[in-house]
């Protein structure tokens, strides 16, 4: 089961366990999606969705401006869905920061969106 949250442009999804607490998921489900899953490894154990440039195969994210420009929208929404978080003060909170403080992987793209997360 996943916890699928909603931005203007992007989409981030959580992974949940049997009772609906918000968990990391699978390293090999940790990718970014552009509408389909690519081989490009989330920053952080959960899914991130938007309209990113890729290659010709669609499997890999090429960084170009309109690939930027969706990774900053699903930061903020990464960002804004924390805010909420600590504004509720639930059992989700600690478990989105568990999860965003074990990076996935150090790959160029993941960077980014991590980069523009702190920024």
């Amino acid at each position: 089961m996943w916890r699928l949250i909603e931005g203007e442009d992007s989409q981030i999804a959580f992974a949940l366990n049997m009772t609906e607490d918000i968990i990391a998921c699978k390293k090999e489900e940790a990718v970014f999606h552009c509408y389909l899953p690519t081989y490009e490894p989330s920053p952080f154990l959960f899914k991130i969705n938007s309209d990113f440039s890729t290659d010709p195969s669609r499997k890999h994210i090429t960084l170009d401006i309109r690939t930027e420009n969706a990774i900053k929208s699903s930061a903020w929404l990464l960002f804004e869905t924390l805010k909420k978080a600590i504004k509720e003060q639930g059992s989700n909170l600690i478990n989105i920061l568990e999860i965003i403080k074990q990076k996935n992987t150090f790959a160029k793209v993941p960077r980014y969106f991590e980069q523009q997360f702190l920024n």
